[in-house]
């Protein structure tokens, strides 16, 4: 196993506040970031998601996307880069997506290397939902007295906004990889969502007839979580606010 480096979020975006670009990079209408980051809260306040995180402040709490996506940076060599972004930001991914981490193909022991990641994003999004620095590291241990991460522990970043998960962006390998989905376009149970299945029959996926068999029954995230084996669950199960319905499906073309 490998270390990597990892670019805390407190960090960053405590800069963006004090240097005054936060609301800008959190929000396309910078002076209704609080308005909107409670509507959109409010919006969607009847999804499970969302009842989970329990927020406090919803008109203090930023939104966040997390994305993963794997990308080749050479012929024979790829890397997982793994950001986030502001629910409510609209544009180009260079002013939208701060890094997290990333960490090459030929370094990646799967499952194991993604399920890592994501207890690290789930230390990190607690962390975030506070809008106060950690009090420990991701380990559980004080931080070394005299050390910067230690002056500051427990003190709030970014002017005390808070940061709450909202979504998990992916494509559509990148959703199979990282949540170890056993219901996908890889497998012939093809959705996680509900009975859609390659092989013909009553729930056949080419059924496209508004009386198709696979649209009488929604999976909710507890059944799915049940359906699956404790090995091959999700460890984005640990996030806070996670879902599988908030593993949200990312066009070619969007942002």
């Amino acid at each position: 196993m490998q270390a990597t480096s990892i670019i805390w979020p407190w960090d960053v975006l405590h800069w963006l506040h004090d240097n005054g670009h936060l609301c800008d990079w959190a929000c396309n209408e910078a002076s209704r970031l609080s308005g909107e980051c409670a509507e959109y809260w409010r919006k969607l306040s009847s999804e499970e998601s969302v009842q989970l995180l329990q927020l406090e402040e919803p008109g203090k709490t930023i939104p966040i996307f997390w994305h993963t996506d794997g990308v080749r940076v050479y012929k024979q060599q790829k890397c997982w880069i793994y950001s986030y972004s502001s629910a409510l930001k609209k544009g180009p991914s260079m002013q939208c997506k701060l890094l997290l981490l990333l960490v090459r193909e030929v370094l990646v022991w799967r499952p194991f290397t993604h399920d890592r990641i994501a207890e690290v994003i789930a230390w990190v999004q607690k962390v975030l939902q506070t809008g106060k620095y950690p009090q420990e590291d991701f380990n559980g241990a004080p931080w070394e007295e005299g050390s910067l991460q230690a002056k500051v522990a427990g003190s709030f970043f970014a002017g005390g906004w808070r940061f709450a998960f909202s979504g998990c962006k992916g494509d559509w390998e990148a959703k199979v990889y990282i949540h170890k989905l056993q219901r996908s376009y890889r497998h012939d149970n093809i959705c996680e969502h509900c009975l859609a299945t390659k092989k013909d029959g009553a729930f056949y996926y080419k059924d496209f007839s508004p009386n198709a068999g696979y649209l009488n029954l929604q999976f909710t995230h507890a059944q799915f979580m049940i359906m699956t084996p404790p090995e091959l669950r999700s460890k984005w199960q640990h996030v806070p606010g996670w879902t599988k319905d908030r593993n949200l499906e990312v066009p070619w073309l969007s942002v």
